[in-house]
């Protein structure tokens, strides 16, 4: 482990980035990618608009 345990980081708070492989890092990163450019701003605009459709649903998984 390379992380210093006296600081704490609240978007890692179980350092479990340093125990994945690179591989896994690439996946992580390329889900959070979609969920925030993608799918949050349909959820987003949904929510404020009120409506969602079946089609929404389906994409969102």
């Amino acid at each position: 482990m390379s992380k210093d345990w006296g600081i704490f980081d609240w978007a890692d708070p179980f350092c479990l980035d340093d125990q994945l492989t690179e591989d896994e890092l690439l996946v992580k990163d390329t889900a959070a990618n979609y969920a925030k450019d993608k799918l949050a701003p349909r959820v987003t605009d949904s929510f404020r608009n009120e409506y969602n459709t079946p089609r929404d649903i389906q994409r969102n998984g």
